[in-house]
């Protein structure tokens, strides 16, 4: 659906790949129909972001 393999995903959902590059995230978000901005505005998101420690300044340079 996303055009990710399986063992890509799964190491995302599995916290073993913690930096997932843009490109993979946006292939995330159009397996589900959404833009990376409406992807990202989900609070789970939004909470793992802070967990990472991206800053809200690149938080909000990955999402404009």
């Amino acid at each position: 659906m996303s055009g990710l393999s399986y063992s890509t995903v799964n190491s995302i959902l599995r916290g073993k790949s913690e930096t997932p590059n843009l490109g993979t995230i946006i292939k995330i978000a159009s397996a589900f129909s959404m833009t990376i901005i409406e992807f990202l505005d989900v609070p789970e998101i939004v909470e793992y972001l802070s967990l990472i420690h991206i800053s809200e300044p690149t938080r909000h340079s990955l999402i404009s």
